[in-house]
């Protein structure tokens, strides 16, 4: 994945199931529409960087433990 940082998408989908969070709440915490993150969690889509980090920061985990790189 070139621009999706090697991103580990069914993980992000677990790790925001385990917190409690909505797609909703998840996408509009980070900055980014509901369908949008289905697409990322789904590996349809390859989020730029910046999403990636935010992504991890809202889940509070390491950027390395959602991307594979």
């Amino acid at each position: 994945m070139s621009r999706g940082h090697g991103l580990r998408a069914a993980h992000v989908a677990d790790l925001r199931r385990r917190g409690g969070l909505s797609q909703a709440a998840l996408a509009q915490r980070i900055g980014i529409d509901r369908v949008t993150l289905a697409r990322i969690e789904s590996g349809h889509t390859d989020p730029h960087l910046s999403t990636v980090r935010a992504l991890a920061q809202s889940l509070g985990v390491s950027l390395a433990e959602i991307t594979d790189d």
